[in-house]
């Protein structure tokens, strides 16, 4: 009878390859929201493609740099989003985690812009490629169309007296609203990542003003959509500006003259699963998908990226193509791409926006 059973289930497993084929499982660490929503999407274009991935999302979500570093050397984790500041940032410990990648395997890869695909953020001294670029996005600003009938064309709208109390600000990220305060002060855009080159002085000030008269403080994805409905203008990740409009609130994207810092992340390969070739070839699929102009459409029309995949104009509407910068290498300007910071600049800056943030509160206890 035993013998039997044997026999029935050697038959199955012979007549069902698909069933006795191993499962690929890609742990990814990502800044929350990119790949949560496409888990089920991935997992059927890779078994179209005879496949079997499953991608499991790990927590927690990055937060920043360090987290990142010291997760990956603590837990199970195969892929990460880091952002383009990380690599070499804080002596680029994190290549010692990453795995080098060969961009000749994500076919897409030739779509990107020819600035993004020369750029040196995520490659060693020797010039080898740690990870592939697949999303990018400013800390922008963006306007409210049901009260501001004119499009805000500076960051200096965020410091008229009449906007008091008609606008949020991010309260986590100190750099990005340094780099904000610098540019309206004059500082070009190459120079806002180097506390040497700033006017400390009179940054500070703006900085004091701007967390002080700020109408709502936000912190992780955005403004929460009740507050934005009371607010004239907030600063963004896009991901609010994207869920507002959905919920039925009318927001716009501002292009202000001074420019944004963009964000721009990458998908990379950590040592352990480099070391796993079907989780390799994996990590190369999921780039690949990421990458294709149907994902990036998606990552666009749920959270406001901006798709480095030039080939998406061709799908993207007018007011996407106009709002988003879709197609637009010129958009990727190498100054305007968070750098990483020295110890110096990077703890100056903290220190100067939680300098502003302490006058907020002493301003409401007031």
């Amino acid at each position: 009878m035993r013998s039997s059973v044997f026999l029935f289930g050697l038959a199955l497993a012979i007549l069902s390859p698909e069933k006795a084929r191993a499962v690929t499982e890609l742990k990814i660490m990502e800044w929350e929201g990119y790949f949560s929503f496409l888990k089920e999407d991935f997992e059927k274009y890779a078994k179209d493609l005879g496949k079997d991935y499953k991608l499991t999302v790990v927590q927690p979500s990055i937060t920043d740099a360090d987290q990142l570093f010291q997760t990956i050397r603590a837990q199970d984790v195969d892929v990460c989003t880091p952002s383009s500041s990380f690599f070499k940032g804080n002596h680029g410990k994190l290549f010692k985690v990453l795995q080098p990648v060969d961009a000749a395997k994500v076919a897409n890869f030739g779509n990107l812009p020819a600035a993004i695909q020369k750029a040196q953020f995520s490659r060693d001294e020797q010039g080898k490629l740690y990870g592939i670029p697949f999303l990018a996005g400013p800390y922008g600003l963006a306007y409210n169309t049901d009260r501001v009938k004119v499009a805000p064309t500076s960051w200096e709208v965020l410091w008229k007296p009449e906007n008091v109390g008609k606008y949020s600000v991010n309260k986590e990220t100190a750099d990005v609203n340094v780099y904000v305060a610098a540019m309206v002060d004059g500082t070009p855009a190459s120079k806002v990542w180097d506390y040497d080159t700033i006017d400390t002085n009179k940054v500070q000030k703006r900085l004091d003003s701007l967390a002080k008269n700020a109408g709502y403080i936000w912190g992780g994805h955005g403004t929460p959509l009740d507050e934005m409905k009371k607010l004239d203008y907030v600063t963004t990740w896009l991901f609010d500006v994207m869920a507002a409009n959905k919920a039925g609130q009318h927001w716009k994207v501002a292009k202000p003259k001074e420019r944004e810092s963009i964000w721009l992340d990458s998908l990379a390969l950590t040592v352990k699963a480099g070391k796993d070739p079907a989780k390799t070839e994996a990590f190369y699929l999921l780039a690949n998908y990421a990458l294709s102009t149907e994902v990036q459409l998606k990552f666009l029309r749920v959270n406001g990226s901006v798709p480095l995949n030039k080939e998406v104009a061709k799908k993207a509407t007018a007011q996407e193509i106009e709002e988003f910068h879709v197609g637009d290498e010129s958009y990727f300007n190498e100054d305007l791409i968070w750098k990483p910071l020295s110890d110096r600049t990077s703890g100056a800056y903290t220190k100067m926006w939680n300098d502003a943030l302490k006058t907020r509160e002493k301003n409401v206890t007031n």
